[in-house]
C-alpha cells in the first residue's frame, strides 16, 4: 500500500464557484496522484466541499473510495449538513461514512 498523502486544492473559490476553475483544480489533483490511487474525500456539507464533491463525482468517480463526514454535535445545522452529504452521496452512488458526536 502506498504512503498516505494530503493533497490540497488551491484556487480562488467564491460562493458561486466558477465550475471551470473547480474542474481544473480537481483535474490537477487527480493528475498528481499515482495511477491506482483512490481518495477518501472529507466533506463537511458546506457549499465549498459540496462543489468539490460534485466535481470529483463528475470528473473522477472511480478515484473516490469513500466520502467521510462528521457531525461534531454543534447543533441542528451540523446535523443537517451531515444529512445533506449522505443524501448527495446516495444520489451520486458514492460510498459514505458518516459519524456523529454522542454528546
Amino acid at each position: 500500500m502506498g504512503e498516505a498523502r494530503t493533497l490540497t486544492l488551491t484556487a480562488p473559490f467564491t460562493a458561486t464557484a466558477d465550475s471551470s476553475a473547480v474542474d481544473r483544480a480537481v483535474r490537477g489533483c487527480v493528475d498528481a496522484l499515482d495511477v491506482d490511487a483512490r481518495l477518501v474525500l472529507a466533506v463537511s456539507g458546506g457549499r465549498d466541499s459540496m462543489v468539490l464533491l460534485a466535481a470529483f463525482a463528475r470528473l473522477a468517480p472511480e478515484r473516490v473510495a469513500a466520502v467521510a463526514t462528521f457531525d461534531h454535535g454543534t447543533g441542528v445545522t451540523a446535523a443537517e449538513a451531515v444529512d445533506r452529504v449522505v443524501e448527495e452521496c446516495a444520489r451520486l452512488d458514492l460510498a459514505v461514512v458518516a459519524g456523529r458526536d454522542a454528546l
